[in-house]
């Protein structure tokens, strides 16, 4: 497989975020991460969708799926605070949440993507 971002993915090399068998490929999220962050950051990814979607084709060759997990802005801020005694502020947070769902909606034409709401009363069950 060739990826022309091969940056974009963090060193695809041993130890790097792709490991591949013969049964398995876990792919970490630095892919989708460019692909939210890189507009939000730069006002353009490094990866065009055609990079992208080669390995969500490689998730969906495998019988693999994209895990998406989410939470509303307002945890992920208190959760922050009390990690880290600061947090972006709301809107920044929203903001970040809201691409990432955009950008999960884009993947869904191309792999399966199972999102599961972390929220304590959301019981940790799937939503879509």
């Amino acid at each position: 497989m060739n990826f022309d971002g091969a940056d974009a993915f963090g060193a695809v090399e041993e130890g790097g975020p792709r490991r591949e068998s013969a049964v398995r490929t876990s792919l970490d999220r630095s892919f989708v991460s460019e692909l939210v962050c890189g507009p939000l950051c730069r006002d353009r990814s490094r990866l065009t969708w055609h990079q992208a979607l080669e390995p969500a084709d490689l998730v969906t060759t495998r019988d693999g799926i994209f895990l998406h997990l989410t939470t509303p802005a307002v945890i992920v801020h208190s959760r922050l605070k009390a990690r880290d005694g600061q947090a972006p502020d709301l809107e920044a947070i929203a903001e970040l949440s809201h691409a990432y769902q955009r950008v999960f909606r884009l993947l869904e034409s191309h792999a399966t993507v199972v999102t599961y709401e972390t929220a304590p009363e959301a019981g940790c069950r799937p939503t879509g």
